[in-house]
C-alpha cells in the first residue's frame, strides 16, 4: 500500500473490510456489492452513536416518493423552464410517467440496463431522465453534436440497451 495515503493504524482496518468484502462476495453470488456490510459487529453503533453524536442517518426516499411530496405541496408550480416552454409539475409528473409506462413495455430487456439519451438538454430530455429514474434504469446521457465516431464508441461501450433521441438522428 501507499504508506503516505493511509495512517499505519489505518490499514489492519481497511485489510480487514476488504477480506471480509471478497468473502461475503464469494459466499453470495446474487448480491450485489452494495448491500454488503462492510462493518464488523459493534462497529456500526460506535459510527452511528459515537462518532455522529446521536444523530442516525435516514435513508433518502424514493423517486417516487420524492415526487409525492413535491406535487403535494406545488403541484401547479412550474417545475421546468426551457425554450419557452414550461412544464409545471403535474405536468413533468403526467409525462413522465407517459414514457415510463412505454419504457416498462419493453419488460426483462431493461432489467439492469443503461438506456442512451441522446438530447440537447431541455424539457424533453428532464422527462426521460426522471422515467427512467422512476424505473431504476441507468441513464448514459450522450449529446446529440458529438462526433458520430465517438457517439458510436460510447454506445458500445456502455451496451445501452435502447437509445432514445429527441427528434433528430444523432447517428446519421
Amino acid at each position: 500500500y501507499d504508506a503516505t495515503g493511509f495512517e499505519p493504524d489505518a490499514v489492519p482496518g481497511l485489510a480487514a473490510r476488504f477480506e471480509r468484502l471478497l468473502r461475503l462476495a464469494a459466499l453470495g453470488l446474487d448480491r450485489t456489492v452494495g448491500s454488503i456490510d462492510l462493518t464488523e459487529a459493534g462497529e456500526r453503533q460506535t459510527i452511528q452513536q459515537g462518532w455522529s453524536r446521536g444523530a442516525v442517518l435516514q435513508p433518502l426516499p424514493s423517486v417516487a416518493a420524492a415526487r409525492r411530496a413535491v406535487l403535494a405541496g406545488a403541484a401547479d408550480r412550474p417545475a421546468l423552464f426551457h425554450a419557452g416552454r414550461t412544464l409545471t409539475h403535474v405536468e413533468l409528473e403526467r409525462e413522465s410517467l407517459c414514457l415510463a409506462r412505454d419504457l416498462a413495455a419493453c419488460g426483462d430487456l431493461l432489467q439492469g440496463a443503461r438506456i442512451a439519451i441522446a438530447a440537447p438538454v431541455s424539457e424533453r430530455f428532464c422527462v426521460a431522465m426522471l422515467a427512467c429514474l422512476r424505473l431504476g434504469i441507468a441513464i448514459v446521457p450522450l449529446d446529440p453534436d458529438t462526433p458520430r465516431e465517438r457517439l458510436l464508441h460510447t454506445l458500445q461501450d456502455c451496451a445501452a440497451a435502447l437509445l432514445l433521441i429527441d427528434g433528430r438522428d444523432p447517428l446519421p
